[in-house]
């Protein structure tokens, strides 16, 4: 049977503010997830070499998808909002699904109570799709599988 890897099409994309669902991603082009870490070296006398420590920051992303919906914009208002301090601050959390295609199994990853920052809406030319990029970070990180 051949090692059939997790491609583009076995993720997902689910939005939520509070119990609601904001959107669920379904133009996504691209995704980058990075998980920070510090590192931290201490060198002492009398050893020979330095001992290292690790601590998480949380995780940060990027992605941008081709705007099919007028839903798409409900997280840049509600995250203007939220920004302008109109109304209660809601909660934004997003649920990526990873479904690896040779057993079926998925793994989960959550990211809750995002801070985003930019959304570049990118109209580039007459014949190409309007896009919309998203910059997301958080310190609150779960993986299920």
């Amino acid at each position: 049977m051949p090692d059939l890897r997790v491609a583009g099409q076995d993720t997902n994309y689910i939005l939520t503010a509070g119990n609601l669902v904001l959107d669920t991603l379904s133009n996504v082009r691209s995704t980058s997830l990075t998980f920070e870490f510090e590192r931290k070296e201490e060198e002492f006398l009398s050893e020979f070499s330095a001992r290292y420590d690790e601590f998480f920051k949380g995780a940060s992303g990027e992605s941008e998808m081709q705007i099919n919906s007028p839903s798409q914009f409900n997280l840049l208002k509600a995250v203007k909002d939220r920004a302008q301090r109109r109304g209660a601050a809601v909660v934004i959390s997003m649920k990526s699904t990873l479904v690896f295609p040779s057993t079926g199994q998925q793994v989960r990853i959550m990211l809750r109570g995002l801070a985003f920052g930019n959304f570049p809406v990118r109209m580039p030319a007459r014949t190409e799709y309007v896009t919309m990029g998203l910059d997301f970070a958080t310190g609150q990180v779960d993986i299920i599988n």
